[in-house]
């Protein structure tokens, strides 16, 4: 499911026409958003230039849990002792003994983790706590920018997360933050 979220602009916000001429100006004359993070930021929202402008919150080096199958099996109730133990969780896993001190990589395991405490689910679980703004346009109908925030818990993806729709929208979440005073300051990456 993705839904998508605009940024309302004039008498019942800070962000003016005025505002939104500057934001374009400067995207035009320098090939970049601009960013007016705090000076002392609380927290980091990573945007990932290269991909699609994807919003990560925390620690954007974390990728995941990282367990061996002897450790996921002593969290399931216990290491495996007798023979049909073993033969069931060839079975169900596809795991030999041989490589019970391999990495796990069961999605039972790490799932929770990516809907929840990833940076890309701690930026959609944050950002959609805030009033970013109402789900329509301004009042001239003129798309200016927005956010999509993508849930998608199906059998093929356990993806959570947010995207900007473009350049200018940046600009807009990093004003929208200040103006709510969050302490999160955009940095960009490419990668």
């Amino acid at each position: 499911m993705i839904t998508r979220r605009t940024f309302l602009i004039g008498a019942a916000s800070a962000l003016t026409i005025s505002a939104i001429n500057k934001f374009k100006w400067f995207l035009d004359n320098r090939g970049s958003p601009l960013l007016e993070v705090p000076e002392e930021p609380a927290e980091i929202l990573y945007v990932d230039l290269a991909g699609n402008f994807h919003l990560e919150l925390g620690d954007i080096t974390e990728r995941g849990p990282c367990i061996t199958w002897w450790e996921f099996f002593e969290q399931r109730g216990g290491k495996p002792t007798k023979l049909s133990e073993y033969r069931s969780i060839y079975e169900r896993y596809g795991v030999k003994p041989s490589q019970f001190d391999d990495w796990c990589e069961d999605e039972e395991y790490d799932t929770p983790w990516y809907r929840n405490d990833s940076p890309t689910a701690c930026a959609y679980h944050t950002l959609s706590k805030l009033n970013i703004g109402p789900e329509f346009k301004n009042a001239s109908g003129e798309f200016i920018g927005g956010l999509k925030f993508i849930n998608c818990p199906t059998m093929v993806s356990d993806y959570i997360g947010v995207h900007a729709e473009n350049e200018i929208s940046l600009s807009l979440l990093q004003h929208r933050l200040n103006e709510l005073n969050t302490g999160i300051a955009l940095q960009l990456i490419n990668g």
